[in-house]
């Protein structure tokens, strides 16, 4: 099976880490290979964070919480309101599984 060439562009390359809205490799520089389900091909190079990247996200993201919280509220919503337009789902977590339809 081969890709459609704009997806193949799309896949075929290395991907970074996104920490604190900046492109970042992981901290060991170590990738590894991400297969397609279907062909078994290699369709990217993935970072293999650990968990030193996970602590340098998590700070990051406290420090923009901080600054989000500064925002005021209409202005929040009006940024939200401008991501759901993009097509961006944000989803809640559940709290329970879906009751079941089947009787």
């Amino acid at each position: 099976m081969t890709l459609p060439p704009d997806l193949a562009v799309l896949l075929d390359r290395e991907w970074p880490l996104l920490i604190g809205g900046r492109s970042a490799s992981a901290r060991s520089g170590r990738y590894f290979d991400d297969e397609s389900p279907v062909t078994e091909q290699v369709i990217a190079q993935v970072p293999d964070g650990r968990a030193e990247d996970v602590e340098a996200a998590a700070q990051q993201a406290e420090e923009a919480a901080r600054e989000w919280r500064r925002v005021p509220a209409r202005e929040r919503g009006a940024v939200v309101g401008r991501l759901a337009g993009l097509g961006i789902e944000i989803k809640a977590p559940r709290s329970r599984p879906p009751r079941s339809t089947c009787t």
